[in-house]
């Protein structure tokens, strides 16, 4: 219902927390069904996963990672994550980029 409301730019599904059994039990047909309701509007769809589940319906699968935060006593003062592109729909091949992105406080 909220992806047909069109009503939302960004859905999120956290998956990270269930068992990997029981994301596998879910069929390929509700995979791409999600795949086809967001496939003309304007809403992103996430899905959260420790291992990549729906690949061959995805437009784009990454893997995220992070170093450790620094803190400063209880600040947060600087903070990496890397993403590295998986799989892509586009035609062109997957280039072998590995974009690092760091926030570093401006106060610490």
């Amino acid at each position: 219902m909220l992806l047909q409301s069109s009503g939302f730019g960004l859905v999120v599904i956290d998956l990270s927390d269930l068992a990997e059994k029981v994301v596998r039990k879910v069929p390929i047909s509700s995979w791409f069904r999600f795949s086809r309701v967001v496939e003309n509007q304007q809403t992103a769809l996430v899905f959260i996963e420790q291992q990549p589940h729906a690949t061959s319906c995805a437009a784009l699968v990454l893997k995220l990672a992070s170093a450790p935060a620094t803190f400063s006593g209880k600040l947060l003062t600087s903070f990496t994550l890397n993403a590295d592109v998986i799989r892509t729909r586009e035609r062109k091949g997957v280039q072998s980029v590995t974009p690092d992105f760091s926030v570093k406080a401006q106060w610490a």
